[in-house]
């Protein structure tokens, strides 16, 4: 292709001189491509709004993610039970977030940020620590975090069903975190 090109160079001169253009030798150029999609603005509120809510997606996202694996990885039926309810609440989490976000016309994240470091030093590190400690102590911490910026979003959120829907949260929130801590307690979970 490279060398009929070089051929061509020499008669560009004559063709020109002809009246013949590029168009008449190779045909005419193809069309530009289409536009890429892109998300429309947010209906309401502003850019903080529609951060705190794909904050809250990915925060479930890594939710899920880890979930997956204390489902599998669980030593005791208890546990693995807990981790069933959570993976239960998670995705009616996630469900109510993106139905938010497509009434908001917001993008949201579809993939786990990171896997949540708990997890990975879970499996790479069991002699040292166990994995149900490990996802205990994760599960703890994730749902610390996202009380902390649920809260935030609270005080900061422009938009009135944003703020309801992170006030939704917060009770379920709270309630495994003081079950999680309850399993970790000396004596077990309350009977």
């Amino acid at each position: 292709m490279r060398r009929f090109g070089l051929l061509l160079l020499p008669l560009l001169p004559l063709l020109s001189l002809a009246g013949c253009g590029p168009n008449e030798l190779f045909g005419p150029a193809a069309p530009p491509p289409p536009p890429l999609p892109t998300a429309p603005p947010p209906q309401s509120g502003n850019m903080a709004d529609a951060l705190a809510l794909a904050n809250m997606e990915s925060a479930m996202i890594d939710e899920r993610h880890a979930l997956r694996i204390a489902l599998k990885r669980a030593s005791t039926p208890a546990l693995r039970a807990f981790a069933r309810k959570l993976f239960e609440h998670a995705i009616a989490r996630e469900q109510k977030i993106r139905e938010l976000a497509k009434e908001k016309n917001i993008m949201l994240p579809t993939v786990p940020k990171s896997q949540p470091a708990y997890v990975e030093s879970a499996v790479e590190q069991a002699m040292a620590i166990s994995f149900d400690q490990a996802f205990l102590d994760g599960t703890m911490q994730r749902h610390r975090d996202l009380i902390a910026a649920l809260e935030s979003t609270i005080r900061t959120t422009s938009d009135p069903d944003i703020k309801a829907f992170a006030e939704s949260l917060l009770p379920q929130l709270r309630r495994e975190l003081q079950q999680a801590e309850a399993i970790l307690a000396p004596e077990g979970p309350p009977a």
